[in-house]
């Protein structure tokens, strides 16, 4: 037994390597993506619209596109293992229909209730900013549909064990955005948001080629409302309640970003992207490798292999994240002076963002090791549990950033999200030892 619990951690460790390489790459372009941005368009209210723009069409493939990827593994799993190839191309090919369905309209609603939301998620805005993210809305809002779809397909490569090219995927669009930004610098801040949905359509055909060239059809057909599809919508549903109330909280974070300086959503914006490297590192790459294997072991019912598993990378986690959250702290002006100080970007903004990676550096180790409990209990389908729990985080990060932003301004903010994740994970770690002790 313990020969066997080795050779699969090594095999997920193996895949967990790969991945993590892959994303060195992708982030390390994502950091040269975002000092172009930085060179062109520092933090001022250009920037400003276009990441409160941005956040509608992200956070609705964050909540809907997620959740269904999510419940959709274990079952595609399951029925693979209980009734073959076949079978599980047919839900495939119905949870496409689902997909497109859902994401086109959510499109539509996105832009027909735009005079609804937009004006308190930015509030602070005056109405020319207001008109122009209005207009970025409208460019990204395709996004919704394509990277939607995308993140879709991807999963099943990952369950096919495809998952190199799923993770280099993003570097599409980080090439578009860059090229855009240097051969059309007229357009400016349209230039953005223009290439993200250029990026996005990319990444859609890239995907969907690779599916083609592995056997799997792309065919668009409704093979009627089985009980796995059903299955996928019943805890779709509560997985993008989840969701939901994960996302609104960076949401609620950004619209009171929006209420205080001016640059204030900039700078978060550009402190999350230096900290989502090492986050996108090691989370991504353990929770990619993690998912498809407690689904099997799930389905096995092997509750031991998942303790020794579960144990296993979590050490790995916090072994690697601690020291790598000391030397981001110790390091955190120069590393946002090396990335970011030049063209419009100053002395002034270096200040500001380096103290907000202070802060954000702080949940590192309980982002990474939050992940892997998470992808445990959605391999469980504990749904009510991530739902109870993302609720919690939702209400406790609205809070905190309200108080300590009202003390701190935008540094509140940060540090609100390091504490809200922080008690997230004992929250998670409580309720898994219980469903694994239930469990067997």
């Amino acid at each position: 037994m313990d020969s066997l619990s080795g050779s699969i951690n090594r095999h997920i460790f193996k895949v967990a390597v790969v991945i993590a390489a892959v994303t060195v790459l992708v982030k390390v372009a994502a950091l040269g993506k975002e000092m172009v941005i930085a060179w062109r368009f520092g933090i001022g209210d250009e920037l400003d619209t276009f990441n409160v723009a941005q956040n509608i069409p992200f956070l609705l493939i964050s909540v809907a596109g997620t959740s269904f990827q999510t419940a959709f593994i274990p079952t595609y799993v399951q029925v693979q293992k209980r009734e073959g190839s076949q079978a599980a191309q047919q839900l495939f090919s119905s949870s496409i229909v689902c997909v497109f369905c859902l994401f086109a309209f959510l499109i539509i609603l996105t832009l027909l209730a735009e005079p609804l939301y937009l004006p308190y998620l930015a509030q602070g805005f005056s109405p020319e900013k207001l008109t122009l993210t209005n207009r970025l809305l409208w460019l990204v809002a395709p996004t919704v549909l394509l990277a939607g779809m995308s993140n879709f397909w991807g999963t099943v490569l990952n369950v096919g064990n495809v998952f190199a090219l799923v993770a280099a995927i993003p570097l599409a669009t980080i090439i578009v955005t860059i090229l855009s930004l240097l051969m059309v610098p007229d357009l400016g801040i349209y230039a953005l948001a223009g290439s993200i949905t250029l990026g996005a359509t990319t990444e859609l055909l890239i995907i969907g080629t690779a599916l083609r060239r592995k056997g799997v059809s792309l065919q668009f057909k409704w093979y009627g409302k089985t009980p796995y599809l059903k299955q996928i919508a019943r805890l779709s549903f509560s997985l993008m309640l989840s969701n939901l109330f994960a996302s609104g909280s960076g949401l609620v974070n950004v619209a009171i970003a929006a209420s205080l300086a001016a640059g204030s959503v900039a700078s978060l914006g550009f402190a999350n992207k230096l900290i989502a490297m090492p986050i996108g590192l090691m989370a991504t790459a353990l929770g990619t490798a993690l998912m498809p294997h407690f689904s099997r072991m799930t389905a096995e019912e092997d509750w031991t292999q998942i303790q020794h598993t579960l144990k296993r990378f979590l050490q790995l986690s916090l072994g690697v994240t601690i020291p790598v959250t000391m030397i981001i702290l110790l390091f955190a002006e120069q590393l946002t002076r090396l990335v970011f100080q030049r063209g419009a970007f100053d002395k002034g903004d270096v200040n500001v963002v380096s103290v907000l990676l202070f802060y954000l550096a702080l949940q590192l180790p309980f982002y990474v090791a939050s992940t892997l409990i998470s992808r445990l209990l959605e391999a469980f389908q504990a749904n009510r549990i991530l739902l109870l729990v993302t609720f919690s985080d939702f209400m406790m990060s609205a809070l905190l950033a309200w108080v300590l932003s009202s003390r701190m301004q935008i540094a509140g903010v940060a540090l609100a999200i390091t504490l809200t994740r922080c008690c997230s994970f004992f929250l998670l770690f409580f309720f898994t030892y219980r469903v694994i002790k239930k469990a067997q």
